[in-house]
């Protein structure tokens, strides 16, 4: 892996391909008075799990002009404080009380305010929220500048990140010292003097990226986050470790380590992935296979799967023909208006389960299960927070928290591979129909049975199939119809190349379509087509 010296004075998050922040929130403009208070509610989400841990943070306006135009100095957001973590230079992650955004506190040079900056694997810029913006979102966040900086040095190289729907853009790039849990880094970071108004939803102040580095544009390449710690000497190896806490679980134990894996996080081995070349820098690894109840899904075309590992991202998302294969293996699963959106019931608890390197990793059923659906989608049924979503090929999923909260991840930036471990401290659940999957607790090894020992089930999932047929099937796709069983024992290590070169340059954007409840947006999608000029 190429490492850049920290005091280049660009900066390889403002690269074409480095997006992180795409929120589900159609047919509404947070910019209404009455949808931007709306965000209120969210600070109304009180613990149902006696979390100790849960606090409303008040998001404090250094600027007087911007917040008395904004009049939202009280705004609340819900922040979930993990503990301060044991493990050697490790931070805490902290989250929104939702498992929708994940987050660290950070402070930049000799200003007293922390800062949370969204975790972002599926990109590699950072950016915050500066001193000149007085868009409405940054008047619900802290700020940075000269005035709450000393030591900060502007360099007047604008910039222009477009999202899905949403962007930020500044006049300046700034350098300054990033203290971060025990670690004071040089850093170059873009200042946003405007934000849309789809950043007034999240806790966030800005972005922290830790993607592998973007090379679509050697003209603005410099020093990310991992390269600037490198070459600080602050790490011996480039190595990131992820723990999502899970808020229903009470633990408030998200951990983010630096320069190696935590050991107490997992159990036994790490299973080692090899991240696929590609030049946004998207930590892009090989799907063997995907499971419900035990059963492999058949997926339509011959292509092998494979998947950008994103903690920016809070959902699972796959084309759509993906989608309604999966769900239309869920009992009473359906789709929603033959769109991107699915729901299940709110009580449903099939297993599904994710292959990656000869080992199936199941998710948790409170995890793929999401908040109550509206009344139209009939009684009893909650959203699926597994999206019908193409973001870049037709063959290449996001997977983001709803997945990652699952196991313990780890990214080598030197080795270009990501790692997954079994979380410790659970016990492991007794695989009853003998598939190597597991509820989220433990995985256990695919191989070439793993697909073939559920034969006497085989009758009892055709009947669940003919139960939650949920491709609406408006397109005249039958999800069932396919020539590639995804099976755990699958081997497509073979298969280095990827579309997602190809999405990138011919600018496959995803729609802007979106999962909403109630006018707010239902979590973060990261990663997405490239839309993002350097000016």
């Amino acid at each position: 892996m190429r490492l850049q010296l920290a005091g280049c004075a660009c900066l390889a998050s403002l690269s074409r391909s480095a997006l992180a922040f795409y929120p589900f929130v159609p047919g509404s403009d947070p910019s209404d008075p009455d949808v931007s208070r709306s965000v209120r509610r969210l600070a109304d989400a009180e613990s149902r799990h006696g979390n100790k841990n849960v606090l409303h943070l008040p998001i404090e306006r250094v600027r007087r002009a911007a917040a008395a135009a904004v009049g939202k100095r009280d705004n609340e957001f819900p922040i979930v404080e993990s503990d301060p973590p044991s493990f050697d230079d490790s931070v805490a992650i902290h989250q929104d009380s939702t498992d929708f955004s994940y987050f660290t506190r950070a402070r930049f040079g000799t200003s007293d305010e922390d800062f949370l900056l969204l975790l972002d694997t599926g990109a590699s810029n950072t950016w915050v929220m500066g001193g000149g913006c007085d868009d409405a979102a940054c008047g619900l966040h802290n700020t940075l500048g000269r005035d709450e900086s000393s030591s900060l040095e502007l360099d007047s190289t604008p910039f222009n990140i477009t999202y899905g729907t949403g962007k930020v853009s500044g006049a300046n790039l700034g350098t300054d010292t990033l203290h971060l849990g025990p670690f004071d880094i040089p850093l170059t970071f873009g200042l946003a003097d405007s934000a849309s108004s789809e950043f007034a939803y999240y806790p966030m102040d800005g972005i922290m990226g830790f993607g592998r580095g973007d090379t679509t544009d050697p003209s603005i390449a410099g020093p990310t986050m991992m390269d600037a710690l490198v070459s600080a000497g602050l790490i011996d190896d480039a190595i990131l470790g992820v723990h999502l806490s899970r808020f229903a679980d009470g633990a408030a134990d998200g951990e983010l380590s630096l320069g190696a894996a935590n050991p107490a996080r997992f159990a036994g081995a790490l299973n080692w992935l090899p991240a696929k070349d590609n030049p946004e820098g998207f930590w892009e690894v090989d799907v063997d296979g995907l499971r419900v109840g035990g059963d492999a899904v058949e997926l339509e075309g011959l292509a092998p799967r494979s998947a950008i590992v994103d903690t920016g991202t809070s959902f699972v998302l796959m084309p759509p023909a993906d989608a309604r294969a999966l769900h239309a293996r869920i009992p009473g699963a359906a789709r929603l208006d033959g769109g991107e959106a699915f729901v299940v019931p709110c009580g449903a608890d099939a297993r599904v389960a994710i292959a990656f390197g000869g080992r199936a990793y199941g998710l948790r059923a409170e995890d793929y299960v999401g908040a109550a659906a509206d009344e139209d989608a009939g009684e009893g049924m909650c959203r699926s927070n597994i999206i019908g979503r193409q973001t870049f090929g037709d063959d290449q999923w996001l997977v983001g928290d709803v997945f990652l909260k699952n196991v313990y991840a780890v990214f080598d930036f030197e080795e270009r591979r990501v790692g997954f471990g079994v979380p410790s401290g659970g016990e492991e659940e007794e695989d009853e129909e003998g598939d190597g999957s597991t509820s989220g607790e433990h995985a256990e090894q695919g191989g070439a049975d793993s697909g073939s020992d559920d034969d006497d089930d085989d009758e009892d999932e055709d009947e669940d199939e003919d139960d939650a047929d949920a491709d609406g099937d408006e397109d005249g796709e039958d999800s069932s119809a396919s020539s590639n069983s995804m099976n755990a024992s699958e081997d497509h290590s073979s298969s280095a190349t990827s579309d997602a070169a190809t999405a990138s340059a011919t600018g496959n954007a995803a729609p802007s379509r979106a999962l909403f409840a109630d006018g707010l947006p239902l979590g973060i999608v990261g990663a997405l087509a490239p839309l993002v000029a350097v000016l």
